[in-house]
């Protein structure tokens, strides 16, 4: 029922239409309306903090990095500003990377902006690229003299900086 029922009758529906009208029907679930301020149906999944509603999206053909075409935030960006941890974590087992560039950031950089040790200890493992990593935590401290980190962001930083050096050598 609900909003997944919805969804899964649009998906019945394409099958049964197959060919190229029912392809043309799923590609429509990515559809980012500009009068919603850019936001899809995996941005509004995020907002109502619905994660099983994420992972419906996603197995309909669901674009779970909808490039922010309107400048909205791309999904797993979104989800660390909202603070919305399961939704971060769903879109992570989903195959989002921390790193997925939004506009001149990420959600790891989001985190590390938001001084949310929480999201960094949830990102930070989930990361694909080491050096970039590495690079982003290096900057991060460096700007915790004008930042004011938290004792524990800071220890958090320091340790995820050492568990770096250490799988590098």
């Amino acid at each position: 029922g609900g909003r997944i029922g919805c969804l899964r009758a649009i998906k019945e529906v394409a099958d049964q239409l197959g060919g190229e009208i029912g392809q043309s029907l799923l590609e429509g679930l990515n559809y980012v309306e500009p009068g919603c301020e850019g936001m899809g149906l995996a941005h509004w999944s995020i907002v109502f903090n619905e994660p099983e509603m994420l992972k419906e999206l996603s197995s309909l053909g669901v674009r779970m990095d909808s490039n922010h075409i309107f400048g909205i935030a791309e999904p797993l960006v979104l989800s660390v500003r909202q603070d919305k941890e399961k939704c971060v974590t769903t879109l992570l087992d989903l195959g989002a990377d921390p790193l997925y560039p939004n506009d001149e950031s990420c959600a790891l950089m989001e985190a590390l902006r938001k001084n949310n040790s929480r999201m960094l200890r949830i990102l930070a493992p989930r990361t694909t690229n080491v050096e970039k990593t590495r690079e982003m935590v290096l900057q991060a401290m460096e700007q915790s003299k004008d930042i004011e980190f938290t004792s524990t962001s800071q220890e958090f930083l320091l340790t995820l900086k050492n568990h770096i050096d250490r799988t590098r050598e």
